[in-house]
């Protein structure tokens, strides 16, 4: 996968958690993780590339908190509209 994508998981119509897929390549698995001030989960591949990050309280997470948790994984931001399914659900 060359772009991130968001999934929203949601339960009883309220969104519970939220999941923010990196640029990774086949087969790349976590093998370790890192939890931010803000709580959330950067996932990083064996040789250290982020491959994803936990959201696990989507209805207060910001573009600001989002960019500045994969600033500190060395991933390039993010655009505000690629959080947009955040502020609908």
């Amino acid at each position: 996968m060359k772009h991130h994508y968001l999934e929203i998981t949601y339960r009883q119509g309220k969104a519970q958690a939220a999941y923010l897929y990196l640029a990774r390549r086949p087969g790349d698995t976590s093998a370790r993780a890192l939890v931010t001030q803000s709580g959330d989960v950067i996932d990083f591949a064996a040789d250290d590339r982020a491959i994803g990050m936990e959201i696990p309280s989507p209805a207060t997470a910001t573009i600001q908190s989002v960019n500045e948790a994969l600033r500190l994984a060395n991933y390039p931001p993010i655009l505000a509209e690629d959080l947009k399914p955040l502020r609908a659900a």
